[in-house]
């Protein structure tokens, strides 16, 4: 039986090493600093391939699942591992329609299923929260993934910049947040942290785009 690679194998971050992070999610590894997680908010779909759709690169079907990755590798889907137990190849779709082509262990795919949400599947909240927040990716002026601090627990999902306000949707649907743009007072970035004061409350989001999002806020 093969061993997965767990990395890229194709796609626009060939060759980057996979691993996990401490929100039990896939990270692609771009550098020593930076990591792309692989979730609800950065992934668009996913598809594990089969048997079925390596047996031929020229297929309509592969064509259009794989778009630009099979450009410049003919014969690519013909050496995937489709029939070694315990290898998973998976054809990941972006947000932004970039596309990369991962070979995983059976460990991973459970941990990439998790994460984008086929498992939650028949909860209604976390179905909720994917259709606003798709609604939100196409209309939004800035977003990212950020980690919500209250005072009782912290919650992890994606902040949207909109044009009358700011909104928070957690990753598992059971918080949504609307701050009014026309009552936030001030607005500071320290330790990527934002805090977003807005009435007599004060919003604070853990995020590397602290610093992003202050100049957004204040630009609007």
């Amino acid at each position: 039986m093969g061993k997965a690679k767990n990395k890229v194998i194709d796609g626009v971050h060939k060759g980057k090493s996979i691993s996990t992070n401490l929100k039990n999610e896939l990270t692609i590894n771009e550098s020593f600093t930076k990591t792309i997680s692989l979730n609800s908010c950065t992934c668009k779909e996913y598809l594990l391939l089969t048997e079925d759709t390596t047996k031929s690169a020229s297929s309509a079907m592969a064509r259009g699942l794989l778009g630009a990755i099979l450009i410049g590798a003919p014969g690519l889907l013909a050496g995937l591992s489709a029939k070694n137990i315990g290898i998973y190849n998976v054809i990941i779709t972006y947000r932004d329609n970039t596309q990369d082509l991962i070979e995983i262990d059976e460990t991973y795919y459970k941990i990439l299923v998790s994460s984008i949400g086929l498992l939650n599947a028949n909860n209604p909240a976390f179905n909720n929260a994917n259709e606003k927040k798709t609604e939100l990716f196409d209309t939004a002026l800035f977003y990212s993934d950020v980690e919500y601090v209250k005072i009782s627990a912290s919650h992890y999902g994606t902040l949207f910049l909109n044009k009358n306000d700011i909104s928070f949707i957690s990753h598992d649907g059971t918080i949504n947040e609307i701050i009014d743009l026309r009552k936030i007072s001030s607005v500071t970035s320290l330790f990527n942290t934002l805090n977003i004061a807005c009435g007599l409350k004060t919003y604070s989001f853990k995020t590397d785009k602290s610093k992003e999002w202050k100049s957004q806020i204040k630009n609007i």
